[in-house]
């Protein structure tokens, strides 16, 4: 018995991942690839031949998904950033490519 409170003892010693800097990537990955979805139907949007109501619904559903992913991965960043986690390849490119979409937000939104 004694056996198996040392291993499950020994489970909980072992260092716990940090959630936030996997998912500070995964978020990224879903604003690369949503954003790609909406710049396609931005692109095939043709109001001759398609409906257009379905078409902008689609583009504004995920344009909104993206946003609010870009969105958790920047709180996402800044606990990566608060906790000094930033110490492997996955969080760098977390951390530059949420801020550039970002700061790309910020700006077309203001000059557009």
């Amino acid at each position: 018995m004694a056996q198996a409170t040392t291993n499950s003892k020994r489970h909980f010693k072992i260092k716990p991942m940090k959630y936030y800097q996997i998912w500070a990537f995964r978020l990224f990955i879903y604003v690369v690839t949503l954003n790609i979805v909406t710049f396609f139907l931005t692109v095939s949007y043709s109001s001759l031949i398609h409906d257009t109501s379905i078409n902008a619904l689609s583009i504004m559903i995920f344009g909104g998904l993206a946003t609010i992913c870009l969105l958790a991965g920047m709180v996402m960043v800044a606990l990566c950033i608060k906790n000094k986690a930033v110490n492997n390849t996955k969080t760098w490119v977390a951390t530059i490519g949420l801020s550039f979409f970002f700061i790309v937000s910020i700006v077309f939104r203001f000059v557009g």
